[in-house]
């Protein structure tokens, strides 16, 4: 996962909306993994806002992981968002940002 970070960094990409297709992933990943891993993805961003961020995944173990790590990440991040469903997370992702979500 931080390799991934890391190479959207190298090619100036942070902040571009992404969906992250986890459906059928198996992650074995603590409380305290997820904390480290926050923190490197903070040093990555070197002080850019994310861009709009839609997890899909059909894990209830992910998907509460995920809802952790949004909160863990940046206090509750509007930029991240779970989803169960596809087209719903490509919905949320193209729709324009409000100010809610800055």
């Amino acid at each position: 996962m931080l390799d991934h970070v890391l190479a959207k960094r190298a090619a100036e990409a942070l902040t571009l909306p992404e969906i992250i297709d986890a459906r059928d992933v198996a992650l074995d990943l603590s409380i305290s993994e997820l904390g480290s891993f926050a923190a490197e993805v903070r040093k990555a961003r070197k002080g850019e806002k994310p861009g709009k961020i839609a997890v899909v995944t059909n894990s209830a173990f992910l998907f509460a992981l995920a809802r952790s790590y949004a909160k863990v990440r940046d206090h509750a991040n509007p930029r991240l968002q779970v989803f169960c469903d596809f087209e719903e997370a490509h919905a949320w992702l193209i729709k324009p940002s409000s100010t809610t979500d800055e």
